[in-house]
């Protein structure tokens, strides 16, 4: 069993890189807001990895990131 120290500093950790993931993502956003250039496709989807690791992606629906990958990277989806 983990020390109450231990299971504090494991969700503090889960804590922090959810918040990272929502942050890049948010900058992404924002950034590809500012400057809509495509972007390659692998980055993006490399920001919804990161979500889908931190169990962020399921809280968003499928459709709708179908229609912003194809905005964002200018590729069918």
């Amino acid at each position: 069993m983990m020390s109450k120290r231990k299971l504090i500093t494991h969700f503090e950790q889960q804590a922090n890189n959810a918040i990272d993931a929502l942050f890049n993502w948010r900058s992404l956003l924002r950034t590809w807001q500012n400057d809509p250039r495509l972007i390659p496709d692998d980055m993006f989807m490399a920001h919804l990895d990161d979500l889908a690791e931190v169990g962020l992606l399921e809280f968003v629906d499928g459709s709708d990131l179908d229609r912003l990958r194809e905005l964002m990277t200018g590729q069918e989806v």
